[in-house]
């Protein structure tokens, strides 16, 4: 079973229209309750930042059987600075919650890292642009504590339900908990409209 979205990700300020492409593939076997699959991401960006031109940014990811649960374990899911800090990774993974067979959705656990390295993070302007900062005629990145706002991203994901969320004071740490649709989270504030939907 493969399911297949594509959405248009419009703006109203700025920065030009994001293009994802969610494909969500579905493996059956003998009984019904063991599944595998994978998840693939596709997005066509303009990055502003340095030779400004169309960028893609490719994730994919697979699923099955661990120890009697079925997991899918994130590995790096790390957007450019361009498509930072305005709900699309959010958005990302609501589509590909709403992307999976419902049977599947309702018994598949996350788990994944969470790394010292993102304890701060690149902070971008509206458009995406990264802001820069000057000494002594010198221009380098500005940076943003980023360690509550990663966390809150990925709590979105987890159900309260048996959740394992642990962030260490250096900022890495672990979690694990059943996949639930972000997007339905009252926290989560998209910067902007989605056009499109299911192939």
């Amino acid at each position: 079973m493969k399911n297949v979205s594509r959405y248009r990700l419009e703006f109203a300020a700025g920065r030009k229209p994001v293009d994802l492409l969610v494909e969500v593939t579905e493996h059956r076997y003998q009984s019904p309750l063991t599944v595998s699959g994978r998840v693939m991401v596709e997005v066509h960006y303009w990055d502003p930042n340095e030779h400004p031109h169309e960028r893609v940014f490719r994730y994919k990811e697979e699923f099955g059987i661990v120890h009697d649960k079925l997991v899918l374990r994130i590995i790096d899911f790390i957007l450019p600075p361009a498509l930072g800090q305005c709900g699309i990774g959010t958005f990302i993974w609501s589509a590909i919650y709403r992307n999976l067979d419902s049977a599947t959705a309702s018994r598949l656990r996350l788990q994944g890292g969470l790394s010292s390295k993102d304890a701060t993070v690149t902070q971008v302007d509206g458009v995406g642009r990264i802001a820069r900062t000057y000494q002594d005629g010198i221009s380098s990145r500005r940076t943003m504590p980023n360690t509550e706002r990663r966390n809150r991203f990925w709590r979105r994901m987890l159900s309260q339900n048996e959740r394992v969320f642990v962030c260490r004071e250096d900022g890495g740490g672990h979690f694990d908990g059943w996949f639930v649709d972000p997007a339905r989270d009252p926290s989560y504030g998209p910067g902007f409209v989605v056009r499109g939907g299911a192939c």
